[in-house]
This record gives C-alpha cells, structure tokens and sequence, in this order.
C-alpha cells in the first residue's frame, strides 16, 4: 500500500493506493503533446491556448502542465460562450 499526502491549491488530501494500482490511477495533469491528442488540435494552436491568462495551465520547470479537471471547466465554459 502507498500512502501519498497530495497537496492542491492550499489543502492537503491523504490518498492511500495500493503499489501495484498506481498506473491505474488518472492523470491529474496533461502535458502539451497529450493536451493535443485529446483536443484534436495542432501544436501551435495547443500552445497559443497555454498564453491565455484564464488557460488552466503551469510550468513545472520548463515543462508546461494543464489540470485535467479545470481544463474540462474551460472548455464548458468555452462552449457556452459560443453557443
């Protein structure tokens, strides 16, 4: 069993996981490259979406991270707007 303290955005969340379940548990995060797959969208547009200021994204280094979750939110409220 793994025990892991996640801490996001000021709280933290204990999480055990059994060791050999790990790979089953989703992605918190995207990378760019992923971030394209699922979008259907080619590199420049992907990394034009990473310079809006409501884009929920962060770098980690140099590598650039997108929330799954608040990226599921931006694209709702992408939707509505156009609608």
């Amino acid at each position: 069993m793994m025990n892991l303290n996640l801490q996001l955005f000021g709280s933290t969340e204990q999480t055990n996981i059994p060791a050999d379940n790990l790979r089953e548990c989703p992605l918190m995060t995207l990378t760019v490259p992923q971030m394209m797959k699922v979008l259907n969208i080619s590199k420049n547009v992907a990394y034009e979406l990473t310079k809006e200021p409501d884009f929920p994204c962060f770098r980690l280094g140099k590598k650039i991270l997108i929330n799954r979750e608040l990226l599921q939110d931006w694209l709702n409220r992408k939707c509505r707007k156009a609608a």
